[in-house]
């Protein structure tokens, strides 16, 4: 066999161990992601497969030498079939999987490093030929670039943001795609829309801005027109760029706008106090709950998308003013009757509130030591945090069987460390930090206590004939977790003035928690008392 035999016999060895890595990673890949979305997976039909093959490949590759050619040849147009075969039940099984799947899985799972991100690119320029090409799997190679380019610049960053190895990686995919190189007036025109697209990125100040333009719809189409041009090194760094600048964006307009959200939804949970029963307005107010539960939750695992602040917003501005207007009649017809069971229940309450007020001594938020009402789950808490092993993790020590029961935040685990378990903690007790780590955990215990409270009082006020000190003591724990909300909002504003966006993010967090909670709390005593002044009428 002739040394150029023998080199175009490599070549092909190259290509088939390159197409057998894309689909192995894209095969493990679809077990990830079955495994998180149930709770039983059956065994791969492919396992089996991949392992005869690379014992095939692993003994092929210790015969090429020039004595083997013919017998090489045959074997290496086998194991092409083979893995074009794999290759396609693979991406039929890609079908399967929605863009935002892929998203929520990396999103969760955030350990994958540059070599799995551009094997999983490669899967597809190995898998697709121009008719396979949805819109579907366009986005998700778009994503997977996205997420490659990111990791190469956190891990080997150089001048102007490029990196040596986005250059290789890139060139290899063009390589791939088999195509000359284009004609540069495309590429040109193609390079000065991209252009377009980040400058009036940079331009726009305001969440309704940005949804009103089309902005995202248009640069998605528009990518999705390139067609195998996606892939040349000049135009997907240009589109890297743009994807970035957007994200970028999204990022400081959500800043801006997660403040104005909290307000609102901060308003409607007061306006909701003051205006009576409706059992339509009840109906879209449980619809915003949980809305606010959702946000919430993505909040917590950073899956925020740019729909939900402006839905959350849009529901916002609809229920504001009709709790305001609802509030202006109530306040101007309440007790025109003059019902006498009304005036009792109300006069019983208030007493009962003046009553508690007296015997637990409760208090706003201060340095001295949390309130009267909170101190057993204060002292709870910190029990419970005591047992954690020091050199855990924030987040594994919430998840512990101990502390879990308690749903707190990796951030509260921190505020306990600093102030029980650091050499800060017994000193210098009066520092602006110090107050503000106490502030957290204090407020950890008030939530702990509201969600107590709930069970105790949807219990009490089971009992006809009982309910009235747990109806007095709960409106007196959310009036405290009022308190504390406004003191959330100084120390976010600080965490703000200070650029720490993370702090202001965990605050607003946490913020976010104990308002859902105290308003389940208020939400059962305001119906108590509604059904109780409409029952005498």
């Amino acid at each position: 066999m002739s040394v150029q035999e023998l080199s175009d016999l490599h070549r092909r060895y190259v290509d088939l161990s390159q197409r057998f890595r894309a689909a192995w990673v894209f095969h493990q890949l679809l077990q990830s992601l079955a495994r998180i979305s149930a709770d039983e997976v059956a065994p791969s039909p492919f396992s089996a497969r991949f392992q005869e093959l690379y014992n095939e490949l692993k003994e092929a590759s210790q015969s090429l030498t020039p004595g083997e050619s013919g017998h090489l040849t045959e074997s290496f147009d086998r194991l092409g079939e083979e893995i074009e075969t794999l290759l396609s039940a693979l991406l039929a099984e890609d079908s399967k999987v929605e863009p935002n799947s892929l998203r929520q899985f990396f999103q969760k799972f955030r350990n994958y490093d540059e070599k799995i991100l551009a094997q999983l690119t490669r899967f597809y320029l190995f898998a697709c030929d121009e008719s396979m090409w949805t819109t579907d799997r366009r986005d998700k190679v778009d994503f997977l670039v996205t997420r490659l380019g990111l990791e190469l610049r956190r891990t080997d960053e150089g001048p102007g943001g490029k990196t040596s190895r986005q250059g290789e990686i890139f060139s290899s995919f063009w390589t791939l795609v088999g195509t000359g190189k284009p004609p540069e007036e495309r590429v040109d025109a193609m390079l000065e829309v991209l252009d377009e697209i980040r400058k009036e990125l940079e331009a726009v100040v305001s969440l309704e801005q940005l949804t009103d333009s089309d902005s995202l719809r248009n640069f998605r189409e528009f990518k999705h027109s390139l067609g195998n041009l996606f892939f040349y090194p000049p135009v997907l760094n240009a589109v890297l760029e743009t994807n970035l600048t957007f994200r970028e964006t999204v990022r400081r307009l959500y800043q801006k706008e997660e403040q104005r959200i909290a307000a609102d939804y901060q308003r409607i949970f007061d306006l909701e106090r003051e205006v009576p029963v409706d059992f339509q307005l009840d109906q879209e107010l449980t619809v915003f709950r949980q809305q606010v539960e959702r946000f919430e939750r993505r909040l917590q695992e950073d899956e925020m998308r740019l729909d939900d602040l402006v839905e959350l917003r849009e529901r916002a501005r609809s229920l504001i003013p009709r709790l305001s207007a609802s509030e202006k009649s109530s306040g101007s017809s309440e007790r025109e009757d003059g019902d006498p069971r009304g005036v009792v229940e109300e006069a019983t309450v208030n007493a009962a509130l003046e009553a508690m007020a007296d015997s637990v001594g409760a208090q706003e938020p201060s340095g001295g030591g949390p309130p009267s009402l909170i101190r057993q789950s204060y002292g709870q808490l910190l029990e419970a945090l005591s047992e954690t092993t020091l050199g855990a993790s924030p987040r594994s020590v919430a998840l512990t069987p101990e502390v879990y029961p308690l749903r707190l935040e990796a951030r509260e685990v921190v505020a306990f460390r600093r102030l029980h378990e650091g050499p800060a903690g017994r000193s210098d007790g009066g520092s602006a930090q110090l107050e503000k780590e106490r502030f957290i955990l204090e407020g950890a215990a008030l939530r702990v206590r509201v969600s107590q409270e709930v069970e105790e009082l949807g219990d009490a006020l089971d009992d006809v004939s009982g309910g009235v000190e747990e109806l007095a003591r709960a409106r007196h724990l959310v009036g405290l977790a009022d308190a504390y909300l406004r003191r959330y909002d100084h120390f976010q504003e600080r965490s703000l003035l200070d650029t720490d966006i993370n702090e202001a993010r965990a605050l607003l967090l946490l913020r976010v928690r104990l308002m859902r909670e105290y308003s389940e709390l208020w939400l059962l005593a305001h119906q108590e008392l509604s059904r109780g002044e409409s029952g005498g009428s």
